[in-house]
């Protein structure tokens, strides 16, 4: 316990002597004291079945100290937020999809996780936003992080292929490490790096291709499909003729 407490100090104090809302600090520093952060260590403990693994870096066990100083990606939301905590609703409000540049086609793609099955999904868009093709699919075992947003990365790329897209193309997914992933996979030694050497050699197939980040009120489609093929445990492709549902997401994503 002892040893618990010098750590979080290590993190907490270096917020205090930098920080200028105070108030707020304190107020987060209370709940970090009587552990009512949530994490999913946490979460786990009193829920069966739940995944207690980051959901951002995909390591195991998503603890109070890894999600504070060791995960990268969760340290930066958490100190972020503090910060600017009045600020956070309204600039998430203000982003939305963006039309890619003339000739290209983006391909936005997303995944999810209920407790023993995961879903992912993808929808394809000109440079005018018109739709060309979308669907996903869901894969009835548990899975990390990574697997689960590699294998929607994998079958966006698929699907392309079988819509006969081989021009620019321009992946876009709102999952900052897979990104990473991709900027350094002759470094990754690991089945998912070679998942993503593989994905980068499928790059061939276009007449060019990148996958960039983006921020997670930029992908509200992809990540309505795939939130609906998990819970409906259900796989389905379409071209140009899509539900409405799909059809009214897609309008609220550009106006």
């Amino acid at each position: 316990m002892r040893a618990k407490v010098i750590e979080l100090c290590g993190v907490i104090i270096p917020m205090v002597a930098s920080h200028q809302n105070l108030p707020t600090l304190g107020f987060f520093s209370w709940r970090l004291g009587h552990e009512l952060l949530p994490r999913n260590v946490k979460i786990a403990s009193i829920r069966n079945g739940f995944d207690q693994g980051c959901p951002r870096c995909g390591a195991v066990a998503e603890a109070l100290i890894h999600a504070l100083k060791d995960c990268y990606f969760a340290r930066g939301s958490f100190y972020w937020r503090v910060g600017h905590k009045h600020h956070v609703e309204a600039n998430e409000a203000i982003k939305k999809w963006e039309k890619p540049p003339k000739g290209i086609v983006k391909i936005n793609f997303d995944a999810s996780i209920n407790v023993n099955k995961m879903g992912y999904g993808m929808i394809i868009r000109d440079d005018d936003g018109f739709v060309l093709g979308g669907g996903g699919g869901f894969i009835d075992k548990r899975v990390l992080v990574y697997e689960v947003e590699c294998n929607a990365f994998e079958r966006s790329i698929e699907l392309a292929c079988q819509l006969n897209i081989d021009g620019d193309v321009l992946f876009e997914t709102n999952h900052a490490g897979l990104v990473n992933k991709m900027r350094n996979y002759g470094m990754d030694v690991t089945i998912i790096g070679a998942r993503i050497k593989e994905c980068k050699d499928a790059f061939n197939n276009f007449k060019s291709a990148d996958l960039i980040w983006t921020n997670r009120s930029c992908n509200n489609v992809a990540d309505l499909i795939c939130t609906k093929m998990c819970s409906e445990a259900k796989t389905w492709f379409f071209d140009m003729d899509y539900s409405k549902e799909i059809h009214n997401a897609v309008i609220n994503d550009v106006t």
